[in-house]
C-alpha cells in the first residue's frame, strides 16, 4: 500500500473511531487478499468495537468459518482462486449472514451480480471508512431480530423483496423494480428511516457525486415515486433531507 494511501486511511480511522458508539460486539470476517488492506480493515473494526478476523482466500475462510461463524462478512470480489462472488453464493446456501462486497469494479452489471448472488451491500474501492462503518451498522440493525410481536403486528408496512426485486405497499400491491431502482430503494430501506447521503447512493450505483449525477439521481427518484404511486395507488414515502440526501420514512416490515 502506498504511503499516501496508508496515511489517508489512518487519518480516516482516527476520525471515525471518535464517532463510534457500539454497545455489543459482533463478529466480522474480512476476506481480502491484499495484506496491508486486510490488516487495516481488521484493526479499524477492532478499534470500532467489533471482533474481527482476516483471511486471504476462500480456503482460509472455510477454516475460520467452520471454527466460528460470524455475524457479517466483508468480501473482496477479486480474490486468488475462488472469487468473492462464488464464496458468497456458497455461504448463502446455509446462512443469512450479512455480506458487504468490496471491489474496484464499478459497473452496474457487477453490482447486480453481487446483489443477486446474495450480497446485502456493494461498495467500490477505495472505501471511505465512515461509509463502511455506517453500512455495517445499518446491516446489523436490519439483521437484529426485533422484539417479539404478535401475528397482527405491523400490518400497514412497506416491504422490499430482495429476490424478486419488488417493493410492496401496505395494501399488498407491489411495483417491479429495475436494477438501478432496486439499488436506490435497497440503500434507503436498509437505513431504516435514517437519511442516506446522495454520495452513498451514487457510489452504490457505481457513480461519483457530481452535479450531473446528482440531477440524474433526482430524476430516478422522481420517476420511481410516480411508478410506485401509479402501480400501488399509494405514495412511496421517500423524503428529501436538505443538505444530506434522502430517507425512507414509511413503516417497514
Amino acid at each position: 500500500m502506498k504511503p499516501r494511501r496508508r496515511r489517508y486511511f489512518k487519518q480516516r480511522l482516527l476520525l471515525v473511531i471518535l464517532e463510534v458508539r457500539l454497545t455489543t460486539k459482533r463478529d466480522i470476517i474480512v476476506i481480502e487478499d491484499e495484506a496491508d488492506l486486510r490488516e487495516l480493515f481488521v484493526n479499524f473494526l477492532e478499534a470500532a468495537g467489533f471482533r474481527a478476523r482476516g483471511v486471504s482466500n476462500g480456503l482460509r475462510f472455510d477454516a475460520v468459518w467452520q471454527d466460528a461463524p460470524a455475524d457479517l462478512l466483508i468480501v473482496d470480489v477479486n480474490l486468488p482462486g475462488e472469487s468473492g462472488f462464488r464464496i458468497v453464493e456458497r455461504v448463502r446456501r446455509h446462512s443469512q449472514v450479512g455480506v458487504i462486497m468490496l471491489t474496484a469494479r464499478n459497473a452496474v452489471s457487477d453490482r447486480v451480480a453481487g446483489l443477486r448472488g446474495g450480497a446485502d451491500a456493494y461498495m467500490v474501492k477505495p472505501v471511505d471508512l465512515a461509509e463502511l462503518l455506517a453500512t455495517i451498522e445499518a446491516l446489523m440493525r436490519r439483521l437484529t431480530p426485533p422484539p417479539h410481536q404478535d401475528s397482527a403486528a405491523r400490518p400497514n408496512s412497506w416491504s422490499l423483496d430482495t429476490v424478486l426485486w419488488r417493493l410492496t405497499a401496505p395494501n399488498g400491491e407491489f411495483a417491479e423494480l429495475t436494477a438501478a431502482e432496486y439499488t436506490v430503494i435497497e440503500a434507503l430501506v436498509t437505513s431504516r428511516g435514517e437519511p442516506v447521503p446522495a454520495a452513498t447512493i451514487l457510489s452504490r450505483l457505481g457513480k461519483t457525486l457530481t452535479v450531473e449525477n446528482r440531477q440524474g439521481l433526482d430524476t430516478t427518484l422522481y420517476r420511481l415515486r410516480r411508478k410506485v404511486g401509479a402501480t400501488t395507488n399509494q405514495p412511496v414515502p421517500i423524503r428529501s433531507v436538505r443538505g444530506v440526501g434522502y430517507a425512507f420514512k414509511g413503516p417497514l416490515a
